[in-house]
């Protein structure tokens, strides 16, 4: 019975950590970046889009310093850094991503669904991972 529960405790930690990994930039298979073009660094999407808690960040899609960003209009509120699923579809000649088949385009309005998190808490190895907070995108909204 004792080996019993301890196959269950076994089986139920290994459920649970793929969850708790922490999102990376993403890599092809011979191990180079593939996020150096993209405007924004990526991680894998453990969940369905619409899985789980999001919050909304709204505002412009704007490109800062080279980097995707959203400016929520409300004063006081700083910029975001995005930080996308891999499977994005950046367009650097329309400055248009497209994500879950919706685009996305710098200089409009996009609301977005997600969480918000400090660096600290994220491993992320791409040259637009330089603000203090980031908004992880996991759907498009509206």
């Amino acid at each position: 019975m004792r080996s019993t529960g301890l196959t269950l405790l076994v089986i139920a930690t290994l459920l649970v950590l793929p969850a708790c990994a922490q999102p990376t930039a993403s890599e092809d298979p011979s191990g180079q970046d593939i996020d150096a073009d993209r405007p924004f660094p990526t991680f894998v999407r453990q969940e369905s889009p619409g899985d789980g808690p999001e919050v909304a960040l709204e505002g412009e899609l704007t490109l800062d310093g080279g980097c995707l960003t959203v400016h929520p209009g409300a004063s006081g509120l700083p910029d975001y850094g995005l930080v996308l699923p891999d499977d994005a579809i950046w367009d650097a000649s329309t400055e248009t991503v497209t994500l879950d088949g919706a685009p996305l385009t710098v200089g409009r309005a996009v609301s977005l669904g997600g969480g918000y998190r400090t660096l600290g808490d994220a491993a992320l190895d791409h040259q637009c991972a330089n603000s203090a907070e980031v908004f992880f995108v996991y759907t498009v909204q509206g």
